[in-house]
């Protein structure tokens, strides 16, 4: 774990992350607890003290380091490097990728790309649960109205769902990053509509409080995400992995899955 991105574009967040997924069904329910937070909040898990986090959470300093030991590492000042780390790239992130395409020409970095990108798609195709994906269908078939919410590199795929929907004539709206805005337009979800979101680690934090919300008040929700410990994950979830070339994530599953979605959605309802 000494590269911060791997020939495969992983990086060492990235490995935790598929970590804590492999052993989250094992783990005590308090580091679980302490698990789908790290996902939600990976700065405050970067930056806070443990009697920071111990206030923040409400859960012993004491299970954090169990936490930490939990994932093979000496202690919780390991793990947290983990989270500075990927931090300190985000600052510098996309040049420092870049500089990394340096012995690369053009046409194979554009290769390299594509092939991340069919490699999506494929892999989604593959391993999608149908019977989700014809349940999300139906739910979509009977909306009323369809709230799109989706933040950072979802907003892509949303945007693109968006114009889809609304050149067949289904009623949608995009709910506003803006989080004040985004929670009084939330209200304004009816009896028979659904909400649609998209998020991939690192989540958003504003797509993960509103959905939170919603579920509270019993609203219909769907959900394009990455992996069952994700906070959006719940029975109406479809689970898209997306490839990535030098630490760039391709998100062309997730468009084609939400293009597909569309489609069928219309078929009966244009």
């Amino acid at each position: 774990m000494n590269e911060l991105i791997d020939d495969a574009g992983h990086s060492e967040l990235d490995r935790l992350t598929e970590r804590i997924r492999q052993h989250y069904k094992n783990m005590p329910k308090k580091l679980q607890e302490i698990a789908n937070f790290a996902l939600v909040y990976p700065e405050t898990m970067a930056l806070s003290t443990l009697s920071d986090l111990e206030t923040r959470t409400a859960i012993n300093s004491s299970a954090f380091v169990r936490f930490a030991k939990y994932m093979d590492f000496a202690g919780f000042s390991q793990l947290q490097a983990v989270y500075k780390q990927s931090l300190k790239s985000q600052w510098s992130n996309y040049s420092s990728r870049i500089a990394q395409l340096e012995t690369l020409s053009s046409d194979e970095s554009f290769e390299a790309l594509s092939g991340a990108a069919a490699q999506s798609i494929l892999t989604s195709h593959q391993q999608i649960d149908r019977t989700r994906l014809n349940n999300a269908i139906a739910m979509l078939r009977q909306a009323k109205m369809i709230w799109l919410v989706g933040n950072g590199r979802s907003i892509a795929a949303m945007s693109y769902l968006s114009y889809m929907l609304t050149r067949m004539g289904i009623k949608n709206q995009t709910i506003s990053p803006a989080p004040q805005l985004a929670f009084d337009q939330l209200e304004f979800v009816g009896e028979g509509e659904v909400i649609f979101a998209t998020s991939f680690a690192p989540y958003s934090e504003l797509t993960i409080s509103l959905i939170t919300e919603a579920r509270k008040q019993n609203i219909n929700i769907l959900s394009i995400t990455d992996t069952k410990i994700s906070p959006l994950y719940d029975t109406n979830s479809l689970l898209v992995v997306e490839s990535a070339f030098q630490g760039f994530k391709s998100i062309s599953a997730t468009i084609s899955l939400c293009q597909h979605l569309a489609i069928e959605t219309g078929r009966v309802r244009a």
